[in-house]
């Protein structure tokens, strides 16, 4: 009985301990990155669904999101801090996923030291802390996952399951595939009022919501790559190889295998929830022509972890006694892996609220931001609108002939730039006056009009520092005239110099 409470106390100990793990790295500085355009989206709806009468939250007012993501968004309205305010309830959603993937892995008792891996390796997965970190619906989908995975595997009611599946069409319209696949597994496990269900829930989803159309999108084949590394060690940023994402991706085959051969039904539906989610959004992506993100399969990413959990388990299981110690230390090295992806990534955004607010700073009331494209204009308009002076956002929709348009109508302009295009060639012939690795800042008409109607007197110690705090000296001799334009005197030399006006051009 002693030995029963102590191994009772080390669980609890091991769940806490892992869940303000998590909720550090979920919470850490989380008003600090920008919002980014469909954050802004999302928060300008939840601000327009605030005004509406209190049966509209009983529908389903927008195309894409249910009312149970803006809810969550305007939770945390109390908060002064905007980004804050809007992230709040996405993290502390994704933080509660953690113990209820400890309940998802105790369900399979034929590994248990599974339970100890898939906490571990979910509280540290730079994709899930991602995602707890966006003021978006997918850590709420996550959690509906992890949830109807602990449900299905520890035999729930099917009260208990239904309503999971109410709150992911409630949720999202990405819910669907999970939907899906929660139908399926409730045939594996024989459960016919479940399939009429999820039969339900999947065409309430495809008759209330109808996600906008963006055609030209290809699906390419290092999706499977960049799946296996988003899955693991990654988040977002799969331009590195990393040995890491095949080692999880052979844990997960060896626990899929495993799993099937000790409890056919637990494995069948641990691949469901993995499998289908990820097989039904490429199959759609292809039949639509729609762009692919990673966010649309994070429902298929607590399934993975679990089937990489009892690979772990089923590996360290010759070990007897001592396999629960090891399972723990194997964690710890995937986590580790992990642990960089997790702490940095979230931060890798651009910062819309400086960039904006450094324009503001050198600004004059209604100067222009011309802008490349829709997106970087809803972003620049959206954080323009807390500046003083006030700023006019245009957008040039890549085109150079719509930004000569917009900037020879003013005296002054600032161009942004985000990506290649015909637009972003064209502001080359412009000075850059900020600039990062993914953006540009140029001004219309040119580097000296900056300096003398824009500039700041921290621009004015900056290029006097770029002198040695000395003087400017500009040395010609009679060869340079012809780049010399007006305001300087002809060739006449005085005292080995040659004289120039108030104001001269080069």
């Amino acid at each position: 009985m002693e030995k029963y409470q102590e191994r009772i106390t080390f669980r609890a100990a091991y769940v806490v301990a892992l869940t303000l793990l998590g909720a550090w790295l979920r919470l850490r500085h989380l008003g600090l990155p920008s919002f980014w355009l469909d954050e802004i989206l999302g928060y300008d709806i939840a601000t327009a669904a605030a005004k509406q009468p209190l049966w509209r939250w009983l529908t389903i007012f927008d195309l894409e999101h249910g009312p149970l993501y803006y809810a969550t968004e305007l939770a945390g309205r109390f908060l002064g801090h905007i980004e804050t305010s809007a992230r709040l309830l996405p993290a502390l959603i994704g933080i509660a996923t953690i113990p209820i993937a400890w309940f998802a892995a105790r369900a399979i008792r034929s590994h248990p030291a599974a339970p100890y891996v898939f906490t571990l390796l979910l509280t540290v997965s730079p994709l899930h802390v991602y995602y707890s970190r966006e003021a978006r619906p997918y850590a709420l989908l996550a959690l509906i996952s992890t949830a109807l995975l602990a449900a299905f595997l520890s035999e729930r009611r099917s009260a208990v399951i239904a309503a999971l599946m109410v709150a992911g069409f409630c949720a999202t319209a990405t819910a669907a595939p999970l939907i899906i696949a929660a139908g399926i597994a409730a045939m594996i496990a024989r459960r016919w009022r479940l399939v009429g269900a999820a039969g339900l829930c999947g065409a309430l989803v495809a008759a209330c919501y109808h996600p906008a159309s963006h055609a030209g999108g290809v699906v390419r084949w290092s999706v499977v790559r960049d799946l296996l590394e988003s899955f693991s060690v990654v988040a977002l940023d799969t331009s590195a190889h990393h040995r890491g994402a095949l080692v999880f991706a052979g844990l997960a085959a060896i626990g899929a295998i495993d799993l099937i051969r000790r409890n056919r039904v637990q494995g069948l539906i641990a691949i469901c929830f993995c499998v289908l989610p990820i097989g039904i959004v490429i199959a759609a992506t292809l039949a639509t022509q729609h762009f692919f993100a990673i966010r649309y399969v994070i429902a298929a990413l607590p399934a993975y972890l679990l089937l990489v959990s009892i690979g772990v388990a089923t590996l360290v299981a010759p070990l007897k006694r001592f396999a629960i110690v090891a399972a723990i230390l194997a964690g710890c090295l995937l986590a580790r892996e992990q642990w960089w992806a997790a702490m940095t990534e979230p931060f890798k955004k651009l910062d819309w609220r400086s960039i904006v607010a450094a324009i503001a700073r050198h600004a004059h009331e209604n100067d222009p931001v011309i802008a490349d494209n829709e997106s970087s204009a809803i972003c620049a308009g959206f954080y323009a609108r807390q500046m003083s002076p006030h700023l006019r956002v245009f957008d040039a929709r890549s085109s150079q002939k719509l930004g000569e348009v917009f900037a020879y109508q003013n005296t002054t302009s600032w161009l942004m730039v985000t990506a290649p295009s015909e637009f972003a060639s064209w502001t080359c012939r412009f000075p850059i006056v900020l600039a990062t690795e993914n953006f540009r800042l140029h001004y219309s008409p040119s580097g000296y009009y900056f300096l003398t109607d824009r500039s700041t007197p921290a621009e004015h110690r900056a290029l006097s520092s770029s002198f040695g705090g000395g003087d400017p000296i500009l040395q010609f001799g009679p060869q340079d005239d012809g780049l010399l334009g007006e305001g300087w005197s002809s060739a006449e030399p005085e005292g080995g110099r040659r004289l120039i006006g108030e104001r001269a051009f080069v």
